[in-house]
């Protein structure tokens, strides 16, 4: 190393250990969001998609648009080209490791209004499912209803969020 990175180095050690002695802290350890993501646009829903398997394809069939790096939805309809916006241009970061190599997850961002609908969806099946248990009922791997009495026994389920309900 060079005397003068490592002059650098040194300077750059020295100011951060300042920095934390004047309050201005990053946490070490804990619990951080790293997937957490700020300027999405209003009327969409955002969520991290990873380039696995079809699911890039799926989150696509469904309506799920990539966000660009220049902030922009890489949709057709918005950017006016006959296509979506290269892979390159998306917003990407690596999460995890495959046999193949890194792991990708792509922003994908998706109407506000078609998200609530689809939670409706996901919250109907799983409201049948609790009303099952409640029952003492459950359901066999291939998701049929069975009436069994000595599967669950009596059971209480609250649910946080009443707009998701029936």
């Amino acid at each position: 190393m060079s005397d003068t990175r490592s002059n650098r180095n040194r300077e750059d050690t020295r100011k951060s250990s300042f920095q934390a002695r004047k309050g201005d802290r990053q946490q070490m350890g804990g619990y951080t969001q790293q997937l957490a993501v700020t300027g999405i646009p209003e009327g969409y829903t955002a969520r991290w998609v990873n380039h696995d398997k079809n699911q890039v394809q799926q989150a696509l069939n469904a309506g799920y648009i990539p966000m660009l790096k220049d902030g922009s939805i890489g949709d057709i309809e918005v950017s006016g080209d006959d296509d979506l916006a290269h892979e390159d241009q998306w917003i990407s970061k690596p999460v995890g490791d495959t046999n193949y190599g890194k792991l990708i997850a792509y922003l994908m961002a998706i109407k506000t209004e078609w998200y609530k609908e689809n939670q409706q969806v996901k919250q109907t099946d799983i409201d049948l499912f609790d009303e099952a248990i409640q029952q003492g009922n459950s359901f066999d791997p291939q998701g049929n209803l069975v009436k069994d009495g000595n599967t669950y026994g009596k059971a209480t389920i609250e649910h946080n969020n009443a707009d998701l309900r029936r």
